[in-house]
């Protein structure tokens, strides 16, 4: 999280003149680190480290894109994604999923129909779809 907040600060001192993503940030398994879609309830009473980051990720991607930066959370559970960041991401790439309850949530994001989200069940190796907004 630290290196992360490095990157931010050293983002926000460096001008940059628009066009292309200048860096390119990648978070596998991002459920670890900005898992559950409670709210992050950051507390000066109780320490909470996790809810501290995910607090903090969730400001820093939709601050980071207008830095230059753009931030790839990878998942292979994207329900124990928050949904602010799913909400913040402004392309999604799916592959294979099984499971009804995640096919919902990136039917959510993606904006499929049900058909489609039928679909990601039956796909094969190798088989993805992406949406941008």
């Amino acid at each position: 999280l630290w290196i992360l907040k490095a990157v931010r600060e050293y983002l926000k001192r460096t001008p940059w003149l628009g066009g292309d993503p200048r860096l390119v940030i990648i978070i596998d398994e991002a459920h670890i680190l900005l898992g559950g879609n409670q709210e992050a309830a950051v507390s000066e009473v109780a320490a909470d480290p996790r809810a501290y980051s995910r607090h903090f990720f969730n400001r820093m991607l939709v601050e980071m894109r207008g830095l230059g930066a753009a931030c790839l959370p990878g998942d292979q559970l994207p329900s124990g994604v928050s949904s602010v960041v799913l909400k913040a991401t402004g392309s999604v790439m799916t592959m294979k999923e099984t499971h009804a309850e995640e096919r919902d949530v990136i039917a959510g994001t993606m904006l499929l129909d049900s058909l489609d989200s039928e679909d990601l069940a039956r796909f094969g190796p190798g088989d993805a779809i992406k949406a941008s907004t």
